[in-house]
């Protein structure tokens, strides 16, 4: 369960997740040692899974954007595991 302190710890990362944890205390209004230890402890938790950046992606180079629907005929997991896998390895695969 998240805290509301964890909730705004979050919802600042959301819009900054390069702001240092100084920016970030204050901004939450939290010690700066306060605000560590809550943000390691949520991605310990994998409440925070990753940072990422966002990528405008037509100034990448990629001009065009899709959203596909995949059926398989099989759906045991090492299948389902080992064609994830495939399609994630591809450059153009973002997520």
């Amino acid at each position: 369960m998240v805290e509301d302190q964890d909730e705004r710890i979050l919802a600042e990362l959301q819009k900054d997740g390069r702001a240092t944890n100084q920016q970030l205390a204050e901004t939450v209004g939290m010690s700066t040692s306060a605000c560590w230890r809550r943000v390691r402890a949520l991605e310990e938790s994998g409440v925070i899974s990753g940072y990422s950046a966002l990528v405008a992606r037509e100034r990448a180079g990629f001009a065009t954007s899709a959203i596909l629907h995949v059926s398989l005929e099989r759906h045991d997991v090492k299948f389902v595991d080992e064609f994830v896998a495939r399609v994630t390895q591809r450059r153009e695969v973002l997520e």
